[in-house]
């Protein structure tokens, strides 16, 4: 199969059947960045062997629609969802193209470049690079990222850039075959008293302070995209306490869940925040997987507020958590609300809490708010009432006051 890419025709075409503004009839997958903009084709009968820039029978258009940027239709009306990125008007009952290219196109690519050429960052790090294109606003068809060398960083198809190892690497991004730009990035390895945490030589972070922490965060959930699902297994230890300035993210999601060793080495994290009322899966951890560990870790005064699986160690826990502790915690959502986790499916053991655990709708209690049955072992808690169990407020379920775990048989 042949490629067409970069053309454009802006004249009018006609005959009597598969007739195309590009390609009267299309069995390749290789057209790009292709539009046209003459009068509608005009084919025999009720123009439905007619389109826009290329004909494309239905049997193979779903193969090929999504690599195709501007200038389709399709007679099969039902086909058109499948389509991005074009400019429509009805004619005939029928979808058409517009006449004239679509208004975002301004021309060719004239240069590209990047905001910066040249980058320092450290093992661990990640940065998303700025293309800037010419003329402002024009429109292409496709990017293609490299790196020279990807032991030391590696680069998605958005241009963002994950570190590796120490050393130097150049970021290429080509733009339809034609411009190019490249970005210098040069890896230093990370140091304690400048950022904060140090990466052990087989690959756990010791942290120090609250930049350590918020830092291995960014590289674990790259940023909360999880570009790279592998980096959850990272291992971390404190080396000292911590106080956090600003809201927490979430650790891991309930799809992608924590699978590596947080050891609280018996420091405290204290100020960790919360405020997402409509959220689920909160707390330092959003979800920890059947092969993560928390343990020997102390949480001080924790605000945390949200919807459903809410805890102040993990929102969801199908891992082990062990000698873990909360002081002073405020801990409020909808449902499945614990003082360590919201949901445990797993192990908690010798963890304590202390504070208030509120459930709009129920399924609340001081360790965990839903507990598989004898999941948990040597679990205190403390709070205001004489009777040694933290304050637990169900709004509806007035019964489970009193309650350290709801059971789910």
């Amino acid at each position: 199969m042949g490629t067409i890419s970069a053309c454009y025709n802006t004249g009018d075409v006609s005959g009597s059947s598969n007739i195309g503004g590009i390609v009267g009839q299309n069995y390749s997958e290789n057209i790009t960045a292709c539009y046209w903009s003459g009068e509608t084709p005009k084919g025999i009968g009720n123009d439905e062997s007619a389109s826009g820039a290329i004909h494309v029978d239905s049997a193979w258009d779903k193969s090929i629609i999504n690599r195709l940027n501007n200038g389709i239709y399709l007679y099969n009306q039902e086909n058109t969802d499948n389509i991005c990125n074009f400019h429509y008007v009805e004619g005939n009952g029928l979808p058409k193209l517009e006449s004239g290219a679509p208004e975002n196109i301004q021309g060719e690519v004239t240069s590209a470049s990047f905001a910066s050429t040249e980058l320092t960052l450290k093992i661990g790090g990640f940065k998303k690079l700025e293309l800037i294109l010419e003329p402002e606003g024009v429109e292409y068809s496709i990017i293609t990222w490299e790196s020279s060398d990807e032991e030391v960083a590696t680069v998605d198809e958005q241009g963002l850039v994950c570190v590796q190892n120490t050393g130097t690497t150049t970021i290429t991004a080509t733009i339809d075959n034609v411009f190019s730009a490249e970005c210098t990035i040069n890896v230093l390895v990370p140091d304690k008293d400048r950022d904060g945490y140090e990466i052990t030589t087989d690959g756990t972070w010791n942290i120090y302070t609250a930049d350590g922490l918020i830092a291995w965060n960014g590289y674990v959930t790259t940023n909360g995209e999880y570009s790279y699902p592998e980096r959850l297994k990272t291992n971390a230890v404190l080396l000292d306490n911590i106080t956090l300035l600003d809201n927490w993210t979430p650790v891991g999601t309930n799809t992608n869940r924590y699978t590596g060793t947080f050891d609280g080495n018996r420091y405290t994290i204290s100020n960790l925040k919360i405020d997402s009322s409509d959220s689920y899966y909160l707390g330092l951890f959003g979800s920890v997987a059947e092969t993560g560990v928390v343990k020997d870790l102390t949480l001080s005064n924790v605000v945390i507020s949200g919807a459903t699986y809410i805890g102040g160690i993990t929102g969801n826990n199908y891992g082990t958590i062990e000698n873990c502790s909360l002081i002073e915690g405020s801990i409020s959502g909808d449902s499945s609300v614990g003082g360590i986790a919201g949901y445990n499916w797993s192990t908690i053991s010798d963890c304590s809490a202390s504070g208030s655990i509120i459930g709009m709708y129920g399924y609340t209690g001081g360790i965990a708010g839903v507990e598989i049955e004898g999941k948990s072992s040597h679990v205190i808690m403390q709070g205001m009432f004489p009777w040694n169990r933290a304050v637990v407020v169900l709004w509806f379920m007035l019964e489970a006051l009193l309650g350290i775990i709801q059971t789910v048989s």
